[in-house]
């Protein structure tokens, strides 16, 4: 029986750290695209809940970008070529501009890796 705990505690926390700080969608990337033909860029919101980040479709270069940490821990938004790396405290919400440069970015969190 001890045997048969053990087991699901382990399966239980290796599919919690699978999902950790992941995206909702099928990948954890941002898009940075053109702002639209008057050269405005809407305001973005990425927010993180339940340890799953939800993004935009796209974010125009240069934008400001706003996170909002609806979780009761630290998380960060941070690109895998070290373009931006954002920190959010529990509950708090940052905003960070996005890279001038157009382009996709892969992105997870520095606490919670996958």
């Amino acid at each position: 029986m001890k045997r048969a705990a053990l087991l699901l505690v382990a399966l239980l926390t290796a599919a919690f750290a699978l999902i950790a700080c992941g995206s909702d969608t099928d990948s954890s990337t941002v898009t940075t695209t053109p702002a639209d033909d008057t050269g405005n860029a809407e305001a973005v919101m990425i927010v993180i809940k339940d340890f799953a980040f939800e993004i935009p479709d796209s974010v125009g270069p240069g934008t400001t970008v706003t996170v909002r940490n609806d979780d009761q821990v630290e998380h960060s938004v941070t690109a895998r070529d070290d373009t931006f790396d954002v920190e959010v405290e529990a509950g708090e919400t940052v905003t960070f501009t996005a890279p001038e440069e157009s382009g996709t970015y892969d992105i997870y969190c520095t606490y919670h890796q996958r």
